[in-house]
């Protein structure tokens, strides 16, 4: 005997959001991949398997969502971090740690990635935006807040 199951959902504005950024996401980047193994296909007359020896490639993601999606999309071309590319992004949150999830590692051995100290750049944020409300004809400043890197398998070479 068959069964099939039909779920609906009825996602808020921000889920709907959200959804639609991921999906826009997953569109995009599975496209552009897409569209360099057919462009390396019909120069080389071969299928794009690898990066070459000499090259190491490797994509970074602004965000999440966006890292999510370069990895599922990856995933759906066949191509594996590490090996055929590099993967790496930020938001290694302190909170997910806490509570005892470590989303990067659930991901292909590991996602390589950052963690800022979200405070300490809202501190040094407000200490810019004074500065300039004070003397909007200061040159403008830069201000570097250090970062943890977490590497892990998704950047190892060799």
């Amino acid at each position: 005997m068959k069964r099939g199951y039909r779920y609906r959902i009825y996602p808020d504005r921000e889920q709907r959001s959200l959804f639609a950024k991921t999906f826009g996401c997953c569109r995009f980047l599975y496209n552009r991949m897409l569209s360099d193994k057919i462009g390396w296909y019909e120069k080389h007359k071969e299928m794009l398997q690898t990066t070459p020896a000499e090259e190491h490639c490797a994509l970074y993601a602004t965000n999440t969502i966006t890292l999510i999606a370069v990895y599922n999309a990856m995933c759906a071309l066949g191509l594996r971090a590490p090996g055929d590319l590099g993967l790496c992004g930020p938001d290694d949150w302190g909170w997910a740690h806490r509570i005892g999830w470590d989303w990067p590692e659930s991901l292909a051995g590991g996602i390589t990635t950052f963690e800022t100290d979200p405070s300490t750049m809202g501190h040094e944020a407000a200490r810019l935006l004074l500065t300039r409300i004070q003397n909007p004809s200061q040159v403008r400043e830069k201000r570097y807040v250090p970062v943890t890197m977490r590497l892990r398998a998704s950047t190892r070479l060799g």
